[in-house]
């Protein structure tokens, strides 16, 4: 592994105040596609890190940043990961953003 594998591994566990989650996500996200382990990336953050102002471009942007993954999966991903989010925000009592 890599210097980057090990700083990933450090990084969601040292949280910064001044870098915002997906900041950091999408560093680590980075640099483990360029280490060639696509797929821990994806499963650690690349729903976290994936970014856009709907759901069709967050879907969007999943395929252009993996583009070897199956797409059904990935939209079905992002569905489940959605529901959980409106879950846990109906729980705290918070509308979605």
């Amino acid at each position: 592994m890599g210097g980057g594998g090990r700083i990933c591994r450090f990084c969601p566990r040292r949280r910064n105040p001044g870098y915002d989650k997906i900041s950091i996500d999408l560093f680590c996200e980075k640099v483990l596609i360029q280490q060639g382990r696509s797929d821990e990336a994806y499963r650690r953050f690349g729903l976290g890190a994936a970014t856009g102002t709907t759901n069709l471009a967050i879907y969007r942007s999943l395929v252009r940043t993996y583009p070897e993954r199956d797409r059904r999966q990935l939209l079905l991903d992002l569905i489940k990961t959605a529901v959980i989010r409106a879950m846990v925000c109906r729980c705290k009592g918070r509308r979605l953003p």
